[in-house]
């Protein structure tokens, strides 16, 4: 997969998972961000720390 910023579907062994990538431009090693425990999500983070962070390097959200 080509990594560019936005939001993608990955299909991998048949079931699809959500990411985002943001700060490709930055080409560093991805910051992967997992989502919380059980019924957690990511809506915290990418509104917080989630845009300082992608201001100098790739994140990308699962």
């Amino acid at each position: 997969m080509k990594i560019e910023n936005g939001e993608y579907l990955v299909d991998i062994n048949g079931i699809k998972h959500w990411i985002k990538v943001e700060g490709k431009e930055h080409s560093t090693i991805p910051l992967f961000i997992i989502h919380g425990g059980p019924g957690g999500n990511l809506y915290t983070f990418e509104r917080t720390a989630g845009p300082v962070l992608s201001q100098e390097r790739t994140v990308i959200y699962y």
